[in-house]
């Protein structure tokens, strides 16, 4: 390793014998001498690699006290270590020096021995300083380095956070329309509905994190319709008294599918699944619950899902006008919905044309075994208008 730097030694005094004596004194001892024959020498020759100033007081101009004011004022200077070499012996300028900062006090005619040990011990404190000063900066350097790397993790794990609730969304949106495929022919369905809920939600003063869990809970609604067999689930007439016990049964299978998550959402989508054919007046099903029995978010949905049944088109059915759906909620207000949400979805119509606008129906989406069913429906001689429009209203 390479030897390390001799120590700087700042030499402040305006007298050439005690200048000249303090220069060789360091030179003898492996210091690096630097002097100034006065203050405002001495503030110019101020540097970051000097380990130690001997300063006098009596100096023309700037004295030794106003040097030292300096000296502790201006960084990086204010912890250098500073003796006071002074022919003044005064007990108050001494007091007022080390007032000051001033680190030692040595009066003149000095004792080279006693500076030599003096001057060691300042030296040694120095190193020491120093030392630390470095591990400190080191440590500051290291905390910007870990500082910069975790806000560089913190922003990879918000970009993994921001993908997988993307990814999540998209899983539940997929598993919403796997049901709804055969059905409804569209995803735009559920989508609606997710809306429509919403939308009541916020008119009701539901906290937008609330809004959000009814929206995406309310997309699952018909999930159970996927343990629904296809001669029933795609039948376009009316269902017989069979066909339709089997029907109902997808509330069940939905909360089935949709139990024991400790997601919110599907949580919340297994309550909506349950209970989103319940009537106010008690006449739905799964469970023949009424009025506030039935949960707020099950309510809701069965307004929007409704409502965007009435107003869809099917291969088996026209869309009705929304005048007419908004009368037919109207009618089933009290009795089939509850009457604050009905008021309050009947309410909003220029958001409900601004979703309807927005997530248009796809007529065009017919799957080959939605078409194959409805010509046989058709060649039997079923009303596929009416008897679709009755399955909507009664919940099916």
């Amino acid at each position: 390793m390479p030897n390390p730097a001799p120590h700087r030694i700042l030499i402040i005094d305006d007298e050439d014998v005690i200048r000249s004596l303090l220069e060789k004194f360091c030179r003898q001892l492996g210091y690096e001498a630097v002097v100034a024959p006065s203050g405002e020498a001495g503030i110019e020759l101020l540097d970051p690699s000097l380990d130690l100033v001997l300063l006098d007081f009596d100096m023309p101009g700037l004295n030794g006290l106003e040097v030292l004011e300096h000296i502790r004022h201006t960084e990086p200077y204010s912890d250098l270590p500073v003796i006071m070499v002074t022919g003044n012996g005064a007990r108050a300028l001494r007091i007022r020096a080390l007032e000051a900062g001033v680190n030692d006090y040595l009066t003149k005619p000095f004792d080279l021995s006693e500076l030599k040990a003096r001057t060691a011990t300042m030296l040694q404190a120095r190193r020491t300083q120093l030392k630390v000063i470095h591990q400190r900066n080191r440590l500051e350097q290291i905390v910007a380095e870990r500082t910069v790397e975790l806000r560089e993790s913190l922003a990879n794990t918000e970009r993994t956070r921001a993908f997988l609730e993307e990814s999540y969304r998209d899983s539940l949106h997929r598993l919403s329309i796997a049901a709804e495929y055969k059905d409804e022919l569209t995803a735009n369905h559920v989508t609606r509905v997710g809306h429509f809920a919403a939308l009541i939600g916020r008119k009701i003063g539901l906290a937008e994190p609330d809004v959000h869990i009814l929206s995406e809970a309310s997309r699952l609604h018909d999930v159970g319709k996927i343990g629904v067999p296809d001669a029933v689930l795609l039948k376009p007439g009316r269902f017989t008294p069979q066909e339709r016990q089997i029907m109902e049964r997808h509330c069940d299978i939905g909360a089935r599918i949709l139990s024991d998550s400790p997601s919110p959402i599907l949580h919340a989508a297994r309550v909506v699944a349950k209970t989103h054919h319940e009537w106010w007046d008690g006449s739905g099903y799964p469970d023949g619950l009424t009025g506030e029995e039935i949960p707020l978010y099950g309510r809701i949905c069965a307004v929007a899902d409704v409502f965007d049944a009435l107003t869809s088109r099917r291969p088996y059915k026209e869309p009705m006008s929304n005048a007419r759906s908004y009368g037919i909620l109207a009618e089933g207000r009290g009795r089939q919905f509850d009457p604050v949400l009905v008021d309050t979805f009947l309410a909003c119509e220029p958001d409900i044309e601004s979703i309807q606008n927005h997530f248009v129906t796809d007529p065009d989406q017919t799957s080959p075994l939605r078409a194959r069913n409805l010509q046989q429906g058709v060649a039997e001689g079923e009303d596929g208008n009416q008897s679709s429009s009755d399955r909507h209203l009664s919940g099916v």
